[in-house]
């Protein structure tokens, strides 16, 4: 996969999404956890782990579908630019399940599209203006 093709790009040190459509609804107390390795240009003793946490969002085009969901986070400031590939996809559970419920593996073998991304580098915040003397108050 090229950067140049409609590989979703994100920056380092911004935001991250990946939408997932599911035969049936998710459970409402799961919670998907995904890891990207990458770049994938890179030496395979090189390449690194690109944890997504595991925000839970509605889908922005389905927002009532519960087989329809987001999961949200953060690109680390460091990870390095390239092209990342999907190597995990889990359900983990959160605080209202039972804490005898296992992580479950989501299988996304039979998925052909949408497995990469590309994260840019870092953009560099501009300069932060002064903020002006205070001269009166009412």
């Amino acid at each position: 996969m090229a950067d140049t093709d409609n590989t979703p790009r994100f920056r380092a040190g911004g935001q991250f999404w990946l939408d997932l459509t599911f035969d049936d609804p998710y459970p409402p107390e799961a919670e998907p956890w995904a890891q990207y390795l990458g770049p994938t240009d890179r030496e395979p003793s090189r390449v690194q782990g690109l944890n997504i946490s595991n925000n839970r969002a509605p889908h922005p085009s389905a927002p009532g579908d519960p087989r329809k969901i987001r999961i949200t986070g953060q690109i680390p400031d460091n990870a390095p630019p390239g092209e990342y590939q999907l190597s995990v996809l889990v359900s983990q559970w959160g605080p209202s399940a039972s804490p005898t419920w296992h992580q479950v593996p989501i299988d996304f073998a039979h998925i052909d599209a949408g497995l990469g991304i590309f994260v840019d580098p870092k953009q560099d915040a501009p300069p932060q203006p002064p903020i002006p003397k205070l001269t009166g108050l009412n």
